[in-house]
């Protein structure tokens, strides 16, 4: 089994504001598994100052990782308490049980029979802002 990852800077379309701050940019790092031929992909994506990892702790432990991808399988406690790095290896591994088609856990709704329901996003900001959100939400269907 082989193991890499790539890192992406993202760009906000706009500023999106949580409780701990205001981020234009998210930093990804997506994981790839590869076994006979096929790939499985998982995704970690920790925000600063809401996830407990920082970007360094992440990149160094998928480095780690993917000089013995098996090892960590098999002993996901070496992971520590990185979860942003765990789901990142969970879901490659899944995806690659399930022949690398990104669909972790095959459904309805990936099959293209049925959808899911969410909740509207509605970011922080000037209460204008929140109005303006509250009701495109409204208007788009959502009831939560």
């Amino acid at each position: 089994m082989k193991a890499h990852f790539k890192k992406y800077d993202l760009q906000f379309k706009r500023p999106a504001s949580t409780s701990r701050g205001t981020y234009k940019t998210r930093t990804v790092w997506y994981f790839f598994l590869e076994e006979n031929g096929k790939t499985g992909i998982g995704e970690c994506a920790p925000l600063p100052g809401l996830s407990t990892e920082t970007p360094e702790e992440v990149e160094t432990l998928l480095n780690e990782i993917c000089t013995n991808p098996s090892y960590f399988i098999e002993n996901p406690a070496a992971i520590k308490n990185i979860s942003s790095v765990r789901f990142a290896i969970e879901t490659a591994l899944l995806d690659l049980q399930n022949g690398g088609r990104q669909i972790l856990f095959p459904s309805d709704f990936t099959e293209g029979e049925k959808g899911i329901a969410i909740n509207g996003l509605i970011w922080m900001g000037e209460a204008d802002f929140i109005m303006q959100q509250i009701h495109e939400k409204i208007e788009a269907g959502y009831q939560c």
